[in-house]
C-alpha cells in the first residue's frame, strides 16, 4: 500500500513480523515469524510488482513463504506463483483466510459463553466487512446476534441493508459503538489514544494484526476500564494455522482450530481481570529469555 514514507512501511514490516513470530509460539509450531510488506508510493499494480518480489523471495531460499494479506489475494498469489515456488494462498490451495474466520468464530463461541445471555441479547461492532469480516458478520447474524458493521466499502453495507439484525455505522464511530464484542477487522492502530477513553465494550476480539496503538501502553488502559482485550495474534491466529498444516502435509498430527480457543481460555483461567496482552507478551519473552 502507499504508506507515507519507506521508515514506515520498515516500521509497519517490523510490528507484523513480531506479531507472527507471536502466532507462532502460541500455536506451538515450528515455524518463526516473518513479513514483507510491498511500499508502493506510485501505486504500481501488482503486475509490475510480482517479478520484483518474486526475485527477492527466491534470494531468501525458502526462508520465507509468501502468503495472502492485505491487497494480495488468490489472484496475486497466483501470479506470483511465476516467479517463485516459495507461496502459498494460489486458487490450488485452501485460502488460509477462511481458516482465520473459523479461529475468530470458535472464539466468539468461547466469549458467548462468557458473557452469559442469551446471543440474542448480544451485539458486535465489526469494523470492516473484509472476507474474514463478512465470514465473522454471517456467523453472528445466523446466531441472531446484533451486528455493528461499517466499511468503507459501502457495497459490501448493501447486503446486509435488509437484515433486521444489521446496523449501519459510520466508519468514525464504530470504533466507540456500544457493543458487547468490539472485532477490529481492518486495517491497524484503530484503537488509539484519540478514541481509547470513548470505547464502550466489554471484549475486543480482534481480526486484524496490531489493532492498538503502542499496545504496551494502551492495553493497560484498556484493562483498567474493565474491558478484556483479547491478544491479536492468537485470535486471528488460523490463517497461519491453515498453512502450516498443509505445508506438513506428512504430518499427522495437524493442529486443529480449536486450539486457538484453548489457548485463549488458558489464558482468561490463568490471568482472570489481568491485562492478558501485557501477560502474553510476558509469556513469550520468558521463553525467548528476552528481558
Amino acid at each position: 500500500m502507499p504508506y507515507s514514507s519507506i521508515h514506515d512501511a520498515i516500521n509497519d514490516c517490523f510490528d507484523l513480523s513480531y506479531a507472527m513470530a507471536l502466532k507462532a509460539y502460541f500455536l506451538d509450531i515450528a515455524y518463526g515469524g516473518s513479513k514483507c510488506v510491498i511500499y508502493n508510493p506510485n501505486q504500481l499494480p501488482f503486475e509490475k510488482i510480482a517479478p520484483c518480489l518474486g526475485e527477492s523471495i527466491n534470494q531468501l531460499e525458502g526462508r520465507y513463504i509468501a502468503s495472502i494479506d492485505i491487497g494480495v489475494g488468490c489472484k496475486e498469489i497466483d501470479l506470483l506463483s511465476k516467479y517463485t515456488s516459495f507461496v502459498y494462498g494460489t486458487n490450488k490451495n485452501q485460502d488460509p483466510s477462511l481458516y482465520t474466520g473459523e479461529g475468530v468464530i470458535e472464539t466468539l463461541k468461547l466469549i458467548f459463553s462468557q458473557l452469559k445471555k442469551p446471543t440474542n441479547e448480544i451485539t458486535v461492532s465489526i469494523q470492516g466487512l473484509g472476507k474474514v469480516g463478512t465470514i465473522v458478520a454471517n456467523f453472528c447474524l445466523d446466531k441472531g446476534v446484533y451486528v455493528n458493521g461499517s466499511d468503507i466499502n459501502l457495497q459490501k453495507l448493501e447486503a446486509y441493508s435488509s437484515h433486521p439484525n444489521f446496523n449501519k455505522v459510520d466508519v468514525d464511530q464504530i470504533i466507540t459503538s456500544h457493543c458487547d464484542i468490539l472485532i477490529p477487522s481492518a486495517s491497524g492502530n484503530v484503537i488509539n489514544s484519540f478514541n481509547i477513553d470513548d470505547l464502550n465494550t466489554k471484549y475486543i476480539c480482534p481480526v486484524a494484526n496490531n489493532p492498538v496503538e503502542n499496545p504496551k501502553f494502551l492495553s493497560e488502559k484498556i484493562n483498567q476500564r474493565g474491558i478484556i482485550f483479547l491478544p491479536d495474534f492468537i485470535t486471528n491466529a488460523g490463517g497461519l494455522l491453515c498453512v502450516v498444516n498443509e505445508l506438513e502435509i506428512e504430518n499427522t498430527k495437524k493442529k486443529p482450530i480449536k486450539c486457538i480457543t484453548k489457548k485463549i481460555d488458558e489464558l482468561l483461567k490463568q490471568f482472570p481481570n489481568q491485562n492478558l496482552y501485557k501477560q502474553a507478551i510476558q509469556l513469550f519473552n520468558e521463553s525467548q529469555q528476552i528481558d
